[in-house]
């Protein structure tokens, strides 16, 4: 199948985009400090199986008083989240008397719809989870402990630990002044009064260490006569899915989005589907691209759209940077920051230009190789992945109508609809006509589809002001973009936690965590 990531230092996945079920991803370092990546989930590292979180609500679908249910969204068929087990920022993990597994009565944790999580248990202050899968007993910490220094200690470690970190504090707490509520985040020029990044976004949003993205998926079928039954009917049937191949894939881009239930999530600009068939004189037909409900991704007359866009929880959990791993997104990977604008403010005014006004050939594709491709978490704090985590895109997914990369820095001839071809020898910015990951404007609308509404429409903030489509989930709104990306009318960070967990700015010398 070739090789699919582009800015890997080592280069040497040749089937990553191969289907091979036996195939990991150990270990990667795009910026060479010696860290992985791509870490394993902390849940996964504890020992933790799938249905440690996933009981029977989330296996069965619907209800669980009724027939299971085939749910046509997954926000509609999970109900387990975060703070089921660990808590909000606020307030404790709730919980409820019922009976364990193994008959006694006890303290239960309870998921978002109020069914027992029969191995969740509240032993006087403390909260575990004995393992569905292994019967081993875990501390669960709870996300206030790690807020507020209440003096919570992990009793199952040797010695025990202390819960609560400055970090976590500095990164969860609320700026309010107020010790019970946490540090909150701090600047020097002030912030908004009693701001916390826990009310309008999602656990995973920052703690989702990364997210694969797949951009470019070229579906092929074929005309088939022989074993090949509908998926729906049983009936025989003459078509066949012959491929499904990924033009690119690295878990190195990431996209902020707010997510069907109006909070802001990690979001993915992939699964951009180009569709083409073999007929029985195994002649292909064209190349199709596809969108969705209330998409501009297949209009003509939208200039470069980028088809669709999910919410995704990307299973890549982690708590904090160590020596060997990297750890959650922290100020740097969504905010510009004063040394950002100071180092690279110049190369973020040419780029956010060239964008704008679509002059594709003014890009610098070296510069962004280094600022977006070879730089995870945002590493550089550079102004330049800021602009792409906000949804306006990185300039290096770029896609002609028939689904071959228009991309400079791609010398790898065997590149899916690249039709044999390098793409840097032909490269032409002229025939670009995707931009696969500038998924929205800086009006706040979008420039591709996503077809997941709201599951309360009309309630709580409208983070997608600017949309034709509020009600749906999908990119970040106009107020967001322009906080996050405009260096002029928006927020420029002077005190930060950069991409190693360390304090930068102002922070450094005036604060403690």
């Amino acid at each position: 199948s070739g090789d699919t990531r582009l800015f890997d230092p080592l280069v040497g996945n040749n089937t990553f985009n191969g289907r091979n079920r036996n195939q990991y991803l150990r270990f990667e370092d795009y910026d060479n400090d010696g860290r992985d990546d791509t870490p394993e989930d902390v849940h996964y590292e504890a020992g933790l199986g799938c249905i440690d979180c996933h009981g029977s609500f989330d296996l069965h679908g619907g209800d669980t008083a009724q027939a299971p249910q085939i749910m046509s969204r997954m926000e509609h068929g999970v109900a387990i989240s975060c703070e089921n087990c660990h808590g909000a920022a606020d307030a404790y993990a709730a919980t409820a008397v019922g009976t364990r597994y193994d008959g006694t009565t006890a303290q239960l944790g309870l998921d978002t719809q109020g069914n027992a999580l029969r191995h969740v248990v509240k032993e006087g202050n403390d909260y575990f989870l004995y393992s569905r899968l292994t019967g081993v007993k875990h501390y669960i910490p709870q996300t206030l402990d790690t807020i507020v220094d209440s003096g919570a200690v992990n009793p199952l470690d040797t010695p025990p630990q202390a819960v609560y970190t400055d970090l976590a504090s500095y990164a969860m707490g609320r700026a309010d002044g107020n010790a019970a509520t946490g540090i909150g985040p701090q600047q020097t020029q002030g912030i908004t009064p009693s701001f916390s990044h826990t009310d309008r976004m999602d656990c995973a949003s920052c703690h989702s260490s990364w997210t694969n993205t797949c951009m470019g998926c070229h579906l092929e079928g074929e005309y088939n006569t022989g074993n090949n039954f509908s998926n729906i009917t049983g009936e025989r049937i003459v078509f066949r899915e012959k491929n499904a191949d990924f033009v690119y894939q690295s878990p190195v881009p990431f996209m902020l989005g707010v997510g069907s239930d109006n909070t802001i999530k990690q979001f993915s600009s992939n699964t951009k589907a180009f569709f083409k068939w073999e007929d029985q004189n195994n002649v292909d037909t064209q190349v199709y691209g596809f969108s969705d409900r209330n998409g501009r991704g297949n209009n003509p007359a939208i200039a470069f759209p980028s088809m669709s866009h999910n919410a995704i929880m990307a299973h890549s959990i982690r708590g904090r940077v160590t020596p060997a791993n990297e750890g959650p997104r922290y100020c740097v990977a969504c905010h510009l920051t004063d040394d950002g604008m100071a180092n690279f403010g110049a190369d973020y005014t040419a780029f956010k230009t060239a964008l704008a006004t679509n002059d594709f050939g003014a890009l610098d594709f070296n510069l962004l190789k280094q600022h977006i491709g070879q730089n995870p978490g945002n590493q550089l704090n550079s102004p330049l992945w800021v602009h792409m985590a906000a949804g306006l895109g990185s300039g290096l997914f770029l896609f002609d109508a028939n689904g071959a990369p228009v991309n400079p820095l791609d010398t790898f001839a065997g590149r899916k609809g690249a039709g044999g071809v390098a793409p840097s020898t032909i490269f032409d910015p002229a025939r670009v006509t995707l931009d696969l990951d500038g998924v929205v404007e800086t009006s706040g609308l979008a420039n591709g589809s996503n077809n997941h509404p709201m599951l309360a429409p009309g309630v709580g903030d409208n983070l997608r002001d600017g949309s034709a489509d509020p009600n749906m989930s999908g990119p970040l709104g106009a107020s967001l973009i322009q906080l996050l990306t405009d260096p002029t009318n928006g927020i420029v960070l002077d005190s930060w936690v950069d991409a190693d967990g360390q304090l930068g700015g102002a922070a450094a010398t005036n604060m403690t965590p």
